[in-house]
């Protein structure tokens, strides 16, 4: 994973700021989330393969806390979401759980691109092309309105990817 230095050391300070907000509120639903993502990004960008069993440790930890303290945490559910349908099974992976998880943050939150881009892609490998088409074109759409040109660029790809003749198996 390539991450840019500049990115990296805003991870590391925000991963510390949480760190510090956990010792004194370990009860905090943003704290917790933080913490989980941008330790993970600082984890992976030192190698996923490495550092698998503590990202998944981390999930398992500060996420899946945020989760409990707060249910309609939007960002929290997207990301154990995507964390599901990422996962092998044999890793505690459920793509179903994970779609479940993807819609319900959109339902709390409609605007959520990185959600719509997330879902439309488990959408995709799970074989329902025709839902995968619908959310990536919300994708792009809520993503113009925004002024999200990464998100735009990804829904863009996932549609492309979508309307070739060999869409299904370009996902799997």
């Amino acid at each position: 994973m390539d991450v840019d230095e500049t990115a990296l050391a805003l991870y590391r300070a925000a991963s510390q700021q949480a760190g510090e907000v956990l010792a004194r509120n370990p009860d905090s639903p943003g704290a917790n989330f933080v913490y989980f993502a941008a330790t993970g990004r600082i984890l992976m960008a030192d190698g996923i393969t490495k550092n698998f069993f503590t990202l998944v440790g981390l999930d398992r930890k500060y996420l899946d806390r945020a989760i409990s303290l707060d249910p309609r945490y939007a960002s929290a559910l997207a990301a154990k979401g995507g964390t599901l349908l990422d996962l092998p099974t044999l890793f505690g992976g459920d793509p179903a759980e994970g779609l479940r998880l993807l819609r319900r943050a959109i339902a709390i939150n409609p605007g959520g691109v990185g959600t719509r881009v997330v879902l439309a892609k488990g959408l995709a490998q799970q074989g329902d092309v025709a839902e995968a088409r619908v959310q990536a074109r919300r994708a792009a759409h809520l993503a113009c309105i925004q002024g999200r040109r990464k998100a735009l660029s990804e829904a863009t790809a996932i549609l492309d990817q979508l309307n070739a003749p060999i869409a299904k198996a370009s996902f799997h």
